[in-house]
């Protein structure tokens, strides 16, 4: 169970990442039960401002071509799915891209997606320069 991090509606989150693009440089964690559908409102986010949406599967991916995803976009929502599941080198690879943002684009807001009960597994680095939030 996550415990001391904000709980939010879908309408709040909807709010809280219309802000978050004015400043995309900080990382939203969102945490949930399984099910929740958490991609659907940052997806409803970009098309309402126009902007690009790229949703990973993270225990789907492979180390080759992760980083095309992005060229010749210069703003958007990166959707980063059960990123506690991908294997250890794709979990590797991606924490360099939230943390340092390699290949990463000034203007893309980076939304890593994780079941409420796998958050032991995520590295503290990650969750201490992250906006934390439980979607209900």
């Amino acid at each position: 169970m996550v415990t001391n991090i904000p709980k939010v509606s879908p309408e709040q989150l909807k709010v809280i990442l219309e802000k978050a693009l004015d400043n995309p440089k900080t990382p939203i964690m969102l945490w949930g039960a399984l099910g929740i559908n958490a991609s659907a409102i940052p997806a409803q986010v970009a098309q309402e401002k126009g902007i690009d949406f790229v949703l990973l599967q993270c225990p789907l991916l492979d180390a080759f071509g992760l980083d095309d995803w992005a060229k010749g976009k210069d703003k958007g929502i990166l959707f980063l799915d059960e990123l506690t599941s991908a294997s250890s080198l794709i979990q590797a690879k991606l924490y360099q891209l939230i943390l340092n943002r390699v290949t990463l684009p000034d203007g893309w807001l980076v939304i890593v997606a994780a079941h409420a009960e796998t958050r032991g597994c995520m590295p503290t680095a990650l969750t201490k320069e992250s906006i934390e939030l439980v979607v209900e």
